[in-house]
């Protein structure tokens, strides 16, 4: 089971992939309102 965190990490990839395949770490930053450093961390985390 994902934490509430890593939920809200892949709900925001599913949203901004959106057909296009790809999402940057740049993208999911500014859309979580988050820093680079925390995001690459969960996206380690969660591949």
């Amino acid at each position: 089971m994902h934490s509430y965190t890593e939920e809200n990490y892949l709900k925001a990839l599913f949203n901004l992939a959106n057909g296009k395949g790809e999402v940057s770490a740049n993208e999911l930053s500014k859309k979580l309102d988050i820093k680079m450093p925390t995001v690459n961390s969960m996206m380690k985390k969660l591949a």
